[in-house]
C-alpha cells in the first residue's frame, strides 16, 4: 500500500512459491488486480528470452530492472500486459534471508527511466529487510504455534558428511543430539551401529571434517565430532527442529519439524541447500499436546545454568546415566577439561533443579 499509493509507484505486488508449485503467485497485489500477476504466469521452470523482472530476480538473486517496457529486440507476453495496464518500466527485487529467497518484490511506474542507481540501492536494501523480517516471523510463529508440520525427506544424502561415512563403511549412522559449547562450538553426536576397523576411522574423521572422538564402543559405537556448523544448524534459524537423522548405506532419512503457519517451501529449499540429493517425501501434521518435550527443554533450560547445562548434556551424551555406566565422572570432566568434583558439582546442582521442576509439575 504504502508504495504503489505514496508514489512515485503506480504498482507494487509480492509473490512466492507455494509447496509443490512452479510458478509466481500474488501474495499482495496494489495498483493492479491479483488476476493480472496471475495472467502472467511466471513459471520458475520456463526458459525464454525475455524474461519478467520478477522471474529474473527470483532466479538469480539479485535485483533486476526493466526502464523501459518498450523495447527493441525480443519481447514476451508480460509486456503487453504491463502496457495493458499503464506501466511503464518495472522493478523486481527478491526478498532474501541467509539465502533463502522469500518471494519477490516487483513494483512499476507509469513512466520511463525511474530506477536509477540510488533507487536500485534503496530498493535492494528493502528487500534484504523485508526479507529478514520475514525470517523474523516465522521463528516467533514456530515458538507460538500450537499445530506444527513434520516434513520428512529421502535420498542418498551424498553431501552429508554421516550419510557419506554410512556409504564408506557400509552400516548406518544414526544422529543423537547436538550439544552447544561455551566457546561457540558444538559437539555432533552420531551412533554408528556395527563394527570397524581401526585403520577406517581415519577415513571416517576426514568425512566429518571435524575433531571426531569415540565416546564408547560397545555392539554400536557413538562418536562426538566437534565443529563450528552442522548441517541442522541453518534449520534452527527458521524455527525448525530435526526430529530424527538416519543415513543406511543405500538411503538417508531426515525428519524436521516446523511450525504450521511457516513457509514450508523455506526449509525445504534451505534442507536441499545443504544436501539436493534429498526429496520431501512426505508432510504430515501435527497437534501439540498440553506440554510438549519441546516446552519442557525449554523449562529446564531457563533453570540452568549454561555450564550446569552443557555439562548434563556432556554426560548424557557420554552415557553417564546408563547401567552400568558407559563413562563416570573423570571422562566428563576430561571432555570439559574441567576437575571432576566440578562435574559432580554442576550434575548435582542440575539433577535438583530437574527433578524439583518435574515434583513440582506433577503435583
Amino acid at each position: 500500500d504504502r508504495l504503489a499509493n505514496s508514489g512515485p509507484y503506480s504498482l507494487a505486488w509480492i509473490g512466492g512459491l507455494d509447496v509443490g508449485s512452479d510458478q509466481l503467485t500474488p501474495h499482495a497485489v496494489v495498483g493492479a488486480s491479483d488476476q493480472y500477476v496471475e495472467r502472467l504466469q511466471l513459471k520458475t521452470t520456463s526458459e525464454t528470452a525475455d524474461p519478467h523482472p520478477a522471474l529474473a530476480a527470483w532466479r538469480r538473486d539479485e535485483l533486476q530492472a526493466t526502464d523501459s517496457i518498450v523495447a527493441d529486440g525480443p519481447a514476451d507476453n508480460w509486456r503487453q500486459e504491463a502496457l495493458a495496464e499503464g506501466h511503464q518500466s518495472l522493478c523486481a527485487v527478491p526478498l532474501t534471508y541467509d539465502g533463502i529467497t522469500h518471494g519477490v518484490l516487483t513494483v512499476g511506474t507509469d513512466s520511463p527511466g525511474e530506477f536509477g542507481d540510488r533507487e536500485r540501492e534503496v530498493l535492494s536494501q528493502l528487500g534484504t529487510a523485508i526479507g529478514n523480517a520475514i525470517a523474523a516471523i516465522e521463528r516467533r510463529r514456530a515458538l507460538e504455534s500450537d499445530e506444527t508440520i513434520e516434513l520428512e525427506f529421502r535420498g542418498s544424502g551424498d553431501a552429508l558428511p554421516f550419510a557419506q561415512v554410512a556409504e564408506q563403511i557400509g552400516c548406518q549412522v544414526r544422529h543423537e543430539r547436538t550439544v552447544s559449547r561455551q566457546d561457540s562450538s558444538l559437539s555432533v553426536y552420531y551412533k554408528i551401529q556395527g563394527e570397524f576397523a581401526d585403520d577406517v576411522l581415519d577415513s571416517v574423521r576426514e568425512r566429518f571434517r571435524g575433531s571426531v572422538e569415540i565416546v564408547t564402543d560397545d555392539s554400536s559405537t557413538l562418536v562426538e565430532v566437534k565443529t563450528d556448523n552442522w548441517f541442522g544448524s541453518p534449520l534452527a534459524e527458521y524455527g525448525g527442529v530435526l526430529r530424527e537423522a538416519i543415513a543406511d548405506p543405500d538411503e538417508t532419512s531426515l525428519t524436521v519439524e516446523v511450525p504450521q503457519q511457516a513457509d514450508a517451501r523455506s526449509f525445504t529449499e534451505r534442507l536441499q541447500a545443504e544436501a539436493p540429493s534429498l526429496d520431501l517425501a512426505a508432510k504430515r501434521q501435527h497437534r501439540r499436546q498440553n506440554q510438549t518435550p519441546a516446552e519442557l527443554h525449554d523449562r529446564i533450560r531457563e533453570e540452568l545454568t549454561d555450564r550446569q547445562f552443557e555439562v548434563l548434556q556432556t554426560a548424557v551424551s557420554a552415557g553417564y546415566f546408563e547401567w552400568p555406566r558407559e563413562n563416570d565422572g573423570s571422562d566428563i570432566a576430561e571432555r570439559l577439561d574441567i576437575t571432576q568434583p566440578t562435574v559432580n558439582k554442576h550434575l548435582r546442582l542440575a539433577e535438583n533443579q530437574i527433578f524439583s521442576l518435574l515434583i513440582e509439575s506433577a503435583a
